[in-house]
C-alpha cells in the first residue's frame, strides 16, 4: 500500500474505530492471566490491521515484543518491536517512537547485536521535543559503558543525563541520574576517597527527603533504591551488621521496583559480608535466592554470578569440597553455553564474546584460585599450590582483557583499579608460599598492563599501509578530540550527537586493527624468573620494584642470579625521598653534604655492595620509587667507587615494565629521516589565551641546530615548529627531536603537553591525548623539555607522562627529563649525546657518556640539577651500525 493511500484511508476512518480499538487494548490489559491476555491481543491484531487502526495495532505489537521479551525469546520480541517502530514512526508518534527502540535495543543488545542495537539507540537525538527520550538515551549509553568496564564514559554519560532532566524540570530523573553517576565512581574508588563518597551519598539521601513531597510513590521508590544500591557497596567499608540491616528493611519497601537493581543490592550485601559475617551473609544470601526464583526478568549471566556468590560463601565457611563441585557446575554451564568442550578443572586457552562473560569467567577462576590455595595449605600438595598460581593469573589475564577494549584510556586505568584486590590477593600468596616465579609474573601485571596491551596492537597494526597508517592516526586525533569536547559540552543535545560520531570513529579504528579476546596461557611455561634472566646479557642487572602493603618488593636479576628484598616503606624511607628528589632537582635547596647522605642512603638500600662498574642497571619503578634519580646514587662503603655517582661507571636505563622493555628491544624501523622542532622563546613570553608564561628558550635554536647538524636532519623552528608539521613528519620519521616548553597539569594528565609554535606568533598545545593518537614508527622521539618524565602517579600504570605518551604512540624509546633543567646544559648535553650515537654507542651508553663529558667539561655545573633530569626508556640499542647510518636522510 503506498503511502498516499494509507494517509487517504486514514483521514477518512471514522473516529470510532479509534476509541473501539484502544478500548479492546485497555479491556485486555487488566486481564491477570498473562497468557490468556496475550492470547486475546493476538487474537485482535487482524481487527486492527482491517480498520487501518495503526496506533492500537502498534501499542499492541508492542505489548507483545515486552512479553516475548521477558520469556527471552528475542527475536520474536525483535519483529514485533521492529512493527511497532515502523508503524509509530509513519503516524510521527515521537513518545511511542523512542519506546519502540528501546525495545528494539534491548532485544539487540541481548542477542550480542550490538552495531543493530545502536543503530536504533542512535535514532533518539534525531527525535525533536523529546526531553525524556534524550534521558533514557544517555542513561542506556552510561549503563552500557558501565556494564562494558567503560567507567569513564559512564561517569559522562549520566552526568549529560542528569543535566538535561533537570534543564527539562524533570527533577526525579535529574535525581536518579545523579545517584547513577555517583555509582560509577563509587564502584571504582581509592580507599583515601571513602569519606568524600559517604558524604556525598548522605548529601543525596538528605536532598531525597526533601524532594519526596514533589515525587509520585514511583519515583520516590525508585531514587531511593539507587541510594539503597549504593549504601549497599559501601558496605565492604563499614562492615556494619546494623546498617546492613537498615538497609535490608528498606529493601522491602522498593522490591518490586526495579528488580535486577533490588537483587544487586543483595548481591553486594552477601559479597562484602561474606568474609567477616558469614553467618548474616549466608541469611541475606536466602532471600537473593527466593527473590531470584520469582523473578524471571533476572539476566543468565546474574543468576550466574549468584552461584559465584554462594562459592565465596562455601570458602569462608571452609567447605571446600562443596565450593569445588559447586564450581564445576558453573563451569559445565558457561561451557555449554559458550560450546566449549573442557576436560580438565578450567581451560587454559577461551575466547569470550563480550565484557559481561569475560567479568564471569574472571570469578571463575578467581574463586578457584582460592579453593585450590585453600587445598594446598592443608595438604601442603605443590601441584595443588601450581595450580592455584595458574588460576590467579588467569583471571589477572581476563581482568585486564576488559581494559584493553575501553574507548578511552582513563576508562582503561579505571578497571585496572577495581582489579586491585585481586593482584594484590595473588601477588602476596605467591610470596607466601615462595612460588617466586608467579611473584615476578604477579609484579609484572602491577605494571602498565594497558600500555603492554597497546604495544601488541601497535605490533599488529605495523602491517598498515603509509595511507591506512595516516588513516589511523587522523581517526584516532578526532576520537580524542571528540572525548575532550564531550567531557566540556554543556548542551546535552550537541554531547548526543558527539557520541554518534564518536561511535561511527571507533568502527572505523577497529577495522584498522586486529583485536581479538582470546585468553591463553601456557600451563606449561612457568618458569618466568628463569625466562627473564635467560633474556638478560651478561653485563645487565634488572631491578623490578613493586610497592605493596607498606613494603617494597624489590626482584633483582642477573645471568645466573635472582634475589628478592623487601625494603620497609614506612616514613622516613619517603621522607627520605622527598627530601633528595627535592634537593636534587633544585640547585640550592639542599646542601650537597646531605644530598650526598640521601644518595648513600638509598644506595645501601637497593644495591648494597653489589659490583656495578661498567654494568647496565634496567630500573623498573613503581610507587614513590618513580622518583628516585638512580645516576646520582653513591656507595660510599666502596673501595673503589666511594662517593663517586653511578653516572660515572654504570648505564641506566628506566623501563615501564619489563616485559614493555623486552617488546621494545625486538621493535625495528623502516624510516631512517631526522625532525629537530624548536619553537622560539627568545624573551619570556605570556600566552594571553592560555594565561601561563614561558620561560626564554635562549640556547633551543642553537640545541636544534647542531643535532640536526649532527644527524643529517631537517630542522622546524620558530613560526614553523607547528603542530600540524610535526604530525605530518611524524608519519615518516626516524628520529624526533623537540626542544621545547612542556606542561604537566596534576590533575588531569592528559591536558599535560608539549608547547609548539602557531603562525600568528602564539603558541599551540599538542596535549597527552594527541601525542597517544599518533601512529609512529620512529626509533626514538627526545623530550628536551622540562619534566617530560613527570607526570600523574597511578597505581596500576606508574607515571602518566608525556614520555609514555610518545611510547603508546609507537616510538620505540624516549629520551625525557624530569624536572626542569637549565637550557644551556641541556642543549650541551644534547649535542654531546647525539655525538656518542653517531661514534656508533648503545643509546643508553651515549647518554651516560654525555652526562660524563658535561660534568668533566663543567665541574663547576656538576650538581645532579644540571645533568640528572634526563632518562633514557625502551629500546637502547645502538642507532650506528658499521659504516652507515640508519637514520640517514634519503
Amino acid at each position: 500500500m503506498s503511502r498516499h493511500n494509507l494517509c487517504l484511508i486514514l483521514l477518512l476512518f471514522p473516529l470510532f474505530a479509534y476509541s473501539q480499538c484502544k478500548a479492546i487494548i485497555d479491556d485486555i490489559k487488566k486481564i491477570e492471566d498473562e497468557s490468556v491476555r496475550i492470547e486475546k491481543l493476538t487474537s485482535h491484531i487482524p481487527i486492527f490491521e482491517s480498520n487501518c487502526e495503526f496506533s492500537c495495532l502498534a501499542r499492541a505489537m508492542q505489548i507483545l515484543s515486552i512479553h516475548f521479551h521477558k520469556h527471552s525469546k528475542f527475536d520474536i520480541a525483535t519483529i514485533h518491536a521492529k512493527q511497532a517502530f515502523d508503524v509509530r514512526k509513519f503516524l510521527n508518534e515521537k513518545s511511542g517512537m523512542i519506546a519502540s527502540i528501546l525495545m528494539l535495543y534491548y532485544n539487540y543488545i541481548e542477542v550480542g547485536k550490538i552495531d543493530s542495537a545502536f543503530y536504533y539507540l542512535d535514532q533518539i537525538p534525531l527525535i525533536d521535543d523529546n526531553d525524556e527520550g534524550m534521558i533514557n538515551y544517555f542513561e542506556e549509553k552510561a549503563y552500557f559503558s558501565f556494564v562494558n568496564g567503560d567507567f569513564f564514559a559512564s561517569r559522562q554519560f549520566d552526568k549529560q543525563s542528569a543535566d538535561w532532566a533537570r534543564r527539562s524540570g524533570k527533577f526525579s530523573l535529574a535525581f536518579y541520574a545523579q545517584t547513577n553517576y555517583l555509582t560509577s565512581k563509587v564502584e571504582n574508588f581509592k580507599m583515601e576517597e571513602r569519606s568524600n563518597f559517604e558524604t556525598q551519598i548522605d548529601s543525596l539521601n538528605f536532598e531525597l527527603e526533601k524532594l519526596k513531597s514533589t515525587l509520585s510513590l514511583y519515583e520516590y521508590q525508585l531514587n531511593l533504591l539507587n541510594l539503597l544500591y549504593l549504601k549497599s557497596i559501601m558496605t565492604i567499608y563499614h562492615q556494619d551488621i546494623g546498617q546492613c540491616n537498615d538497609i535490608v528493611k528498606k529493601l522491602e519497601y522498593v522490591k518490586e521496583v526495579d528488580p535486577n537493581k533490588w537483587a544487586y543490592c543483595y548481591y553486594h550485601l552477601v559479597n562484602n559480608l561474606a568474609q567477616k559475617h558469614p553467618k548474616e551473609a549466608r541469611l541475606f544470601y536466602a532471600k537473593l535466592l527466593t527473590y531470584s526464583s520469582r523473578h524471571f526478568e533476572l539476566t543468565a549471566d546474574f543468576l550466574i554470578e549468584t552461584e559465584l556468590l554462594e562459592v565465596t560463601l562455601m570458602i569462608n565457611e571452609n567447605n571446600t569440597i562443596k565450593a569445588k563441585n559447586k564450581l564445576i557446575d558453573i563451569r559445565n554451564k558457561l561451557m555449554k553455553r559458550n560450546e566449549i568442550n573442557c576436560d580438565v578443572f578450567l581451560d587454559t586457552k577461551i575466547k569470550i564474546a563480550n565484557s559481561n562473560q569475560l567479568n564471569l569467567y574472571k570469578g571463575l577462576y578467581s574463586l578457584a584460585a582460592q579453593i585450590f590455595y585453600d587445598d594446598y595449605e592443608s595438604s601442603h600438595d605443590k601441584n595443588i599450590l601450581k595450580k592455584s598460581m595458574h588460576y590467579y593469573h588467569m583471571a589477572i589475564l581476563l581482568s585486564n582483557q576488559i581494559s584493553v577494549h575501553s574507548q578511552r584510556e582513563k576508562s582503561a586505568l579505571l578497571h585496572q583499579l577495581s582489579s586491585e584486590g585481586l593482584k594484590n590477593e595473588a601477588f602476596s600468596k605467591a610470596v607466601k608460599s615462595h612460588e617466586y616465579d608467579y611473584a615476578f609474573k604477579f609484579s609484572e601485571l602491577f605494571h602498565s598492563n594497558y600500555l603492554e596491551s597497546i604495544l601488541n596492537l601497535n605490533h599488529n597494526s605495523s602491517k598498515l599501509s603509509q595511507s591506512q597508517k595516516a588513516e589511523f592516526v587522523k581517526t584516532s586525533l578526532k576520537m580524542n578530540q571528540l572525548n575532550v569536547d564531550m567531557e566540556y559540552e554543556t548542551d546535552p543535545r550537541k554531547a548526543a550527537l558527539l557520541n554518534m560520531e564518536l561511535g561511527r570513529l571507533k568502527k572505523k579504528k577497529d577495522s584498522l586493527q586486529l583485536t581479538n579476546i582470546e585468553i591463553k596461557l601456557d600451563v606449561n611455561s612457568s618458569n618466568y624468573i628463569n625466562d627473564a634472566i635467560q633474556s638478560l646479557s651478561r653485563n645487565e642487572i634488572l631491578y623490578e620494584f613493586l610497592t605493596h602493603d607498606s613494603s617494597v618488593y624489590l626482584f633483582k636479576l642477573s645471568k645466573g642470579e635472582f634475589c628478592l628484598d623487601i625494603i620497609k616503606s614506612d616514613f622516613i624511607f619517603k621522607e627520605n625521598i622527598k627530601r633528595y628528589t627535592e634537593g636534587i632537582s633544585k640547585v640550592s635547596t639542599v646542601s650537597t653534604q646531605s644530598l650526598k647522605e640521601y644518595s648513600n642512603y638509598f644506595y645501601n638500600i637497593i644495591f648494597k655492595d653489589e659490583n656495578l662498574r661498567d654494568k647496565r642497571l634496567i630500573i623498573v619503578p613503581n610507587g614513590v620509587i618513580w622518583k628516585i634519580p638512580f645516576e646520582y646514587l653513591q656507595n660510599s662503603n666502596s673501595t673503589k667507587e666511594v662517593n663517586i655517582p653511578l653516572v660515572k661507571y654504570a648505564f641506566i636505563n628506566y623501563q615501564f615494565s619489563y616485559e614493555a622493555f623486552s617488546k621494545l628491544q625486538i621493535k625495528e624501523s623502516k624510516f631512517s629521516k631526522f625532525y629537530c622542532f624548536a619553537p622560539e622563546f627568545s624573551n619570556s613570553t605570556f600566552d594571553h589565551n592560555t594565561k601561563i608564561e614561558y620561560k626564554a628558550l635562549t640556547y633551543n635554536s642553537q640545541e636544534s641546530k647542531s643535532v640536526s647538524k649532527l644527524m643529517n636532519g631537517r630542522e622546524y623552528v620558530a613560526e614553523n615548529a607547528t603542530i600540524s608539521n610535526f604530525i605530518s613528519s611524524s608519519q615518516n620519521a626516524g628520529f624526533l627531536h623537540i626542544a621545547s616548553h612542556a606542561l604537566i597539569d596534576n590533575l588531569d594528565y592528559e591536558n599535560s603537553c608539549v608547547i609548539f609554535s602557531k603562525s600568528n606568533s602564539t603558541y599551540d598545545r599538542m596535549n597527552l591525548h594527541q601525542i597517544s593518537a599518533l601512529k609512529l614508527d620512529a626509533q626514538q622521539v627526545v623530550l628536551s623539555a622540562c619534566e617530560s618524565s613527570a607526570g600523574y602517579m597511578d597505581s596500576s600504570e606508574g607515571i602518566l607522562s608525556l614520555s609514555r605518551g610518545f611510547i603508546l604512540a609507537g616510538s620505540g624509546s624516549v629520551i625525557s627529563s624530569l624536572w626542569s633543567v637549565n637550557d644551556q646544559a641541556t642543549a650541551i648535553i644534547m649535542q654531546n649525546y647525539y655525538q656518542f650515537i653517531v661514534d656508533g654507542h648503545s643509546k643508553d651508553e651515549a647518554l651516560a657518556y654525555a652526562k660524563r663529558k658535561f660534568i668533566s667539561d663543567y665541574p663547576e655545573l656538576s650538581h645532579p640539577y644540571y645533568w640528572a633530569a634526563f632518562t633514557l626508556t625502551g629500546n637502547i640499542k645502538p642507532i650506528y651500525r658499521g659504516k652507515t647510518f640508519t637514520f640517514w636522510n634519503n
